[in-house]
């Protein structure tokens, strides 16, 4: 035969079970990271520029990607640095980049950002780590640095 349990009893264990499940539901916003104000994509219109593009006669390789704001307010972005990892070869790093703001972002908007490099190599496959900082209405700066896989370019056709 199973005997009820007392009432004080009940109210103890609810009083110890409203804590721990008021914890357990504030936890997991703690563990929320913030995201990044922009996000940064590798468009296929990166590509291989033959033939004499520079005072040295080497071929270019131009790196073509998109920056879309990922916030709720206009932002201005610029590109600082862009660097090419093969895998084969040494490193492309992208020397005469516009480091002047590239123009303001609304909410939501994006642009393509086409950058060619100042020597070729072994291009190929890699990963281009890129740099771009970020300027917010009220005057404060965010560097974010992204990682973008690069495939084979193809010959330029312009």
């Amino acid at each position: 035969m199973t005997v009820p349990a007392p009432r004080r009893t009940l109210l103890r264990a609810a009083a110890w079970a409203a804590p721990v499940a008021a914890l357990s539901t504030a936890a997991p916003a703690l563990a929320i990271s913030p995201t990044t104000p922009i996000d940064v994509t590798y468009n296929q219109e990166s590509c291989k520029q033959t033939g004499d593009f520079g005072p040295d006669g080497k071929k270019r390789y131009r790196l073509v990607f998109d920056v879309e704001n990922q916030t709720n307010q206009p932002l201005e972005y610029r590109v600082v640095s862009i660097v090419v990892e093969p895998n084969s070869d040494t490193p492309i790093t992208f020397f005469d980049i516009t480091t002047t703001w590239a123009g303001t972002l609304e909410p939501g908007e994006s642009a393509t950002v086409r950058e060619v490099s100042d020597a070729s190599g072994d291009l190929g496959n890699g990963t281009a780590k890129v740099d771009i900082e970020v300027r917010f209405t009220d005057g404060s700066t965010e560097t974010v640095t992204t990682f973008v896989q690069v495939e084979s370019f193809p010959p330029c056709q312009d």
